[in-house]
């Protein structure tokens, strides 16, 4: 029986199938019935139906790609489909023979097909962008396919700092990744030049410059810092307490650093900012702020107190009155960090919020910007490390000479209108404390945050 199946086969190849004293085996096909073709971003998807003999093992498609490079693709019996690459604008009629691959290395005549194409990834990318004006610098947005692939390079004709000529900056380079809807990154300026000229540069997959566009003169924007008298927040949360001195006034008294730490009549307290508990984390209660009136909002930048118990930041604060007790620590606030902050926007809507309670009830929030690092990040890389290296400054004098240390959410100029009034800060997520051992408390079960000064930038006028 199986001898019988066999000689069926055979008879039916040598019937399909014949060679030519060239060796090319000729192949009874039709390749509107055998091939099909279905655009896609960056080529097509061809799919196939083989015929019915034992002796083929696959088919070979060439053709030329968008830099005139011969593309050879392969596909094999085991499946019926096989991915065309090699494109950017979309095309039509794209011209490719197919052959069938046999045993011994033979192969059939060639089928004349024709395919068509969706613009690629990169091409999507750079019709989509667009640059608008931002604080000290500018913003991107732009909207990604499904399966995106490439890169991005964005520049700014500047001053090249070893030539001093001028040439491209780059600012930034990223790979395209599908977007949900819009997404919008934003940039300040390594050099001070006012009204920049933009341009961004996409790359296929394969590492070639697909195309380029340029924004012209972008104007700039100058922020500056919101007087604390001139908002009032509101924090549900807050931990106020005289002798550690804790409290709300703490954000706002100027001391980014913590230089007043150093101080004898503060030494072993915090002068700053703790709320708790559920302020951070699924289900945090929210601060707020009023402005007063609608403002165009620049970024809120939270800054992190020097960790140092040399300046008198020693020791514990636990208050046993909350079940379960809290470990508070300033001489240790490595859990109580925030490494992701969302902002929202409200519009002045004429009513005076002079409780948590009657803004925390307002409703119709706009998401205007975010801060995100993840909470279990090596601490050298946090945003929060240069306050919390293991060699912090021991004097008065060496505070005052470092950095500033703060996370900003920045905030898109574009769309804003004429600002908003009232500004919600949701802390979505605190560090987790990087070492382990000790009586600290590693996981921060009830949610605190700690953070020492807060600043509201806006439009400067």
């Amino acid at each position: 029986m199986k001898n019988l199946l066999f000689i069926s086969l055979l008879i039916l190849g040598l019937l399909g199938c014949n060679d030519d004293e060239s060796g090319i085996v000729h192949v009874d096909l039709q390749p509107s019935e055998a091939f099909s073709f279905t655009p896609v971003p960056g080529g097509a998807v061809m799919r196939y139906k083989l015929p019915a003999d034992p002796e083929i093992v696959g088919l070979e498609v060439r053709y030329n790609d968008a830099w005139g490079q011969e593309m050879l693709r392969v596909g094999g019996t085991t499946c019926d489909s096989l991915q065309l690459v090699g494109f950017n604008e979309k095309k039509e009629n794209v011209s490719a023979q197919v052959n069938l691959c046999f045993y011994n290395d033979r192969k059939s005549q060639s089928f004349d097909v024709t395919f068509s194409t969706e613009d690629s990834a990169p091409v999507t990318f750079l019709k989509s962008a667009e640059i608008f004006a931002n604080w000290e610098g500018f913003s991107l947005r732009f909207n990604n396919p499904a399966n995106a692939t490439g890169m991005a390079h964005v520049f700014y004709l500047g001053i090249d700092p070893q030539s001093q000529l001028p040439d491209t900056i780059l600012v930034s380079s990223f790979l395209l990744e599908e977007t949900d809807g819009n997404e919008i990154i934003n940039y300040k300026m390594q050099q001070d030049i006012k009204d920049p000229t933009i341009v961004v540069r996409a790359e296929d997959f394969r590492g070639y410059i697909v195309d380029e566009k340029v924004w012209p003169n972008v104007k700039s924007l100058v922020s500056g810092k919101l007087n604390p008298d001139n908002f009032t927040f509101f924090c549900d949360r807050v931990i106020v307490h005289e002798k550690h001195k804790l409290g709300s006034e703490y954000l706002f008294d100027g001391d980014k650093k913590g230089e007043i730490l150093a101080l004898e009549e503060n030494r072993g307290k915090a002068c700053s900012f703790i709320a708790g508990p559920n302020s951070a984390g699924e289900d945090a209660v929210p601060m707020y702020m009023d402005l007063k009136q609608n403002r165009v909002l620049s970024s809120v930048r939270l800054y992190a107190v020097y960790h140092s118990e040399y300046l008198g930041r020693r020791g514990y604060w636990e208050d046993s009155s909350t079940e379960g007790g809290m470990n508070l620590c300033y001489g240790d606030n490595g859990n109580e960090l925030p490494c992701e902050v969302t902002i929202y926007g409200l519009k002045d809507d004429g009513q005076v919020a002079s409780t948590f309670e009657t803004i925390d009830c307002k409703e119709g929030w706009v998401k205007l910007g975010s801060f995100k690092e993840d909470k279990n990040l090596p601490e050298k890389e946090r945003w929060t490390y240069p306050a919390r290296d293991i060699y912090p400054p021991r004097t008065i004098q060496q505070v005052q000479a470092s950095p500033e240390v703060f996370m900003e959410v920045i905030i898109p100029a574009i769309e804003q209108g004429d600002g908003y009034r009232y500004v919600k800060m949701v802390i979505d997520e605190v560090f987790k404390y990087p070492y382990s051992g000790g009586n600290i408390n590693n996981h921060n079960p009830y949610n605190y945050v700690q953070f020492h000064e807060l600043e509201i930038y806006t439009e400067k006028e």
